[in-house]
């Protein structure tokens, strides 16, 4: 359900005015055709925005978007399979773009595809707009992969590992290991990635915990991690373990034991 997760997760957001200024979606090893399922993700989310703010039907909004719209730019490569460079001018309408105000829109979007070939230049030359972004606007950049991004462009997002809820899910039941139940999370919603970046290290528990406002949250964590781990293969020790914690959880919340207590537990359990 990863796909259908994110567009509610980043409509939401975009309905409460939380949106962030920078997110990177980035496609599951299982995906097949990486490029175009994040394409379809994002585009359903944009039709949302587009159907609800303009006050039309969905049908219309998808003709609109594919007319172009001036709030939203998408930025793709003349020469496929090659870096983004200076010289090919690829990236030159989104330095433009961010150089305006908004049309029409509350909020403006730069859709990148095929972030995974930004080069070293470019990145660089990015730094300046993901940190100080233009008002109102919300980058994201479409990846196959991270694993050769700059680290200094991946601290500046909120990122996102997304699964194919339509393709065949044999593979979930091969997850076997920490890192494999760390991409299931990566697929999911906001907390659910927050699970994972403290799972994988890239917050620590006092971080994790200052995001969580209150028992409803914790208990929404103790949800996400049940289903993650019911994914994994009931041979894996991360799951029979972190299992034995939930069932713990489940009998001390007879007793008001501490929520958060109970979900420090389960995390170093499973760290």
């Amino acid at each position: 359900m990863a796909k259908l997760n994110t567009i509610e997760s980043l409509f939401s957001q975009w309905k409460s005015g939380k949106l962030s200024h920078f997110y990177i979606l980035e496609a599951h090893s299982s995906v097949v055709d990486k490029q175009q399922f994040l394409k379809e993700t994002t585009n359903e989310f944009l039709i949302n925005v587009l159907s609800t703010e303009k006050n039309i039907a969905p049908e219309s909004a998808a003709h609109l978007l594919e007319q172009g719209h001036g709030d939203i730019l998408f930025i793709q490569k003349t020469d496929k399979g090659s870096e983004y460079t200076l010289k090919s001018g690829d990236f030159e309408p989104f330095f433009n773009f961010l150089a305006y105000r908004n049309l029409e829109l509350k909020q403006r979007f730069i859709i990148v595809e095929d972030a995974q070939l930004i080069g070293k230049t470019i990145s660089n030359k990015l730094l300046k707009s993901l940190e100080e972004p233009s008002p109102n606007t919300t980058i994201i950049f479409l990846a196959d992969s991270t694993s050769h991004m700059l680290p200094t462009i991946l601290s500046r997002a909120i990122r996102w590992n997304l699964r194919d809820q339509n393709a065949s899910h044999g593979d979930y039941k091969s997850l076997s290991t920490k890192a494999d139940l760390i991409n299931l999370l990566k697929g999911g919603n906001e907390l659910s990635v927050d699970l994972a970046n403290h799972l994988s290290g890239e917050i620590n528990l006092h971080e994790l915990l200052d995001r969580l406002g209150g028992k409803q949250e914790y208990e929404q964590c103790f949800k996400i991690l049940i289903a993650a781990l019911s994914e994994m293969n009931s041979n894996a020790q991360d799951k029979n373990e972190g299992l034995k914690q939930m069932a713990w959880w489940s009998r001390a919340r007879e007793f008001n034991n501490s929520p958060q207590e109970s979900l420090i537990s389960i995390l170093n359990t499973l760290s």
